[in-house]
Formats: structure tokens, sequence, C-alpha cells
């Protein structure tokens, strides 16, 4: 978004829902969702519907000949990094102050996951794991299942000899699902095993970081 007094322009039509919480899975997000659907469609028909996450949960109420195919893509990043949340428990009373085991949220999100999976024409998921979940807990259909991994080939990227101290910069959106804290764990790693390096962190957002910078 720009900043006051910015003029910006879109690379594509935008319109944002009113009438819902900003929440992406509140039901007044999905029926609201569906409505702006419903009138854009109306318009100008959509050849396909392309939902990131759940952000297209709205559409599973309508009749199929009211709407173009619809695919569904999840990155799997919050199932891998819940799984590793798990790992690192170490009880029962740690494994129940997982952020993403909250009852009866996780219940209404599992719910919302199943009619959208078994809804849309295609479901494409960053890491296997997530195909694997799809079918054993929401009975997907494997015959519309895809994997299609997000992620960096490091074999395409041209090596260079390394400095005595690397400088190593993260930028993303400090939230969770980016992977920050996993990052600086993994830079940890190579701190206690000797190596030496620079990290500068650049981004905006709700993790703090400092704690762990300094750990």
């Amino acid at each position: 978004m720009p900043n006051k007094g910015e003029h910006w322009e879109p690379a594509c039509p935008i319109h944002f829902v009113e009438g819902a919480k900003p929440w992406i899975l509140s039901r007044g997000f999905a029926k609201s969702s569906a409505r702006v659907f419903d009138a854009r469609h109306r318009e100008e028909p959509f050849d396909l519907v392309l939902s990131e996450s759940m952000a297209a949960i709205g559409l599973v109420d309508l009749p199929r000949e009211a709407r173009p195919p619809l695919v569904y893509w999840n990155h799997g990043f919050e199932l891998e990094h819940f799984l590793n949340q798990c790992q690192d428990a170490t009880g029962l009373v740690d494994l129940l102050k997982l952020p993403a085991i909250k009852f009866p949220e996780a219940i209404w999100r599992s719910w919302l996951e199943r009619r959208i999976v078994n809804t849309a024409d295609l479901c494409i998921g960053a890491i296997p794991r997530l195909l694997d979940l799809w079918k054993r807990w929401h009975g997907a259909d494997p015959e519309k299942l895809m994997v299609f991994r997000n992620a960096v080939d490091i074999a395409q990227i041209p090596t260079r000899p390394l400095p005595k101290v690397p400088n190593v910069m993260m930028a993303a959106v400090l939230v969770k699902q980016k992977g920050i804290q996993d990052g600086l764990k993994a830079l940890g790693r190579l701190v206690r095993e000797g190596m030496q390096f620079r990290v500068t962190l650049v981004g905006d957002g709700q993790v703090a970081v400092g704690d762990q910078v300094a750990n």
C-alpha cells in the first residue's frame, strides 16, 4: 500500500471486501467476499479463481455452474512450523501452549479447509506432507492434488568464494510464517560449529527477534 500522500497505480484491479472483520477466516469475510465475487463475475466473468490459502472460502457455497474452476494453493509452511514446534515441546504442557492448538479455532479452521479442499478443482501444496494431510484428514481426491515446491533451486545460483566473515542479510515481513526464527536457529547452529559471520535483519512486523539474536 502507498504511504499517505503518495500516488499508486496497481498493476491489476483490486477490490476491497467490506463488512467483514480483518481476519480471513471470519464468517463475515466468507459471506462478504462471495458477494464481491458474484457482483464482479456477473459484470465480467472470470475464467479461473486462484485461492491463496482459504481466501476464496466464500465460493464453496456457490453452485458449480455459478463459478469458474477453483484452484486452492497452500504453501504449507504453517504446518511445517507447527510440526517443528511439536518436536521442540518438552511435554504436554508445552504442547498445549502452542498457538496452533486453540479450540474451537483449530476445529473451525480444519472444517473450513476440509470444505475448500473437497470443493476445489485442483489443490496445490508446496510440500508433500501437506497433500498427505489433505488425503488422510479431509478425504481429498488424490487425482486433484499436486505438489509445486515454492523454493529456491540453489544449484542455479552462481557460487563464489566466501570472505572470512560472510555478511548475510535476511529480508522479510517479520511474522512467524516467514521463518525468521527458524533462520536464526539455523544460523545459531553455525555459530556453535565455530563459523563467524555478520547478519543484518531487514523488515517490519510482530515477531520479537531481539532476545533470540542475543542468545
